[in-house]
């Protein structure tokens, strides 16, 4: 199996949570916040979901290098709901001056 396959899943999720927090919410900085914490909150489901995913994958005996994934997919929503918020906190409020 290829890193691809791996970390395909992982990549399309955020990048479809950073659409719509980019896209979607607009320029609401409080909405954009509340995408990042419910990243950062969903990251413990993540690690359970591709847990209980990869368990039965795994032979009995030994140490697989299968029990790194579920961490890194973990890490990568709270790095991703991190971003988000320092985004959201960070940006200054763009002023419409010709309505």
């Amino acid at each position: 199996m290829n890193i691809i396959d791996f970390l395909f899943p992982i990549i399309f999720i955020l990048l479809f949570i950073d659409f719509f927090a980019f896209q979607l919410v607009g320029e609401h900085r409080g909405r954009r916040a509340w995408i990042g914490i419910i990243s950062i909150l969903l990251s413990p489901a993540v690690f359970y979901i591709v847990l209980s995913i990869i368990r039965p994958h795994i032979p009995p005996y030994g140490f697989t290098g299968a029990f790194i994934i579920p961490p890194l997919y973990a890490l990568a929503f709270i790095i991703n709901g991190i971003v988000l918020l320092i985004i959201a906190f960070f940006t200054k409020k763009r002023v419409n001056h010709f309505k």
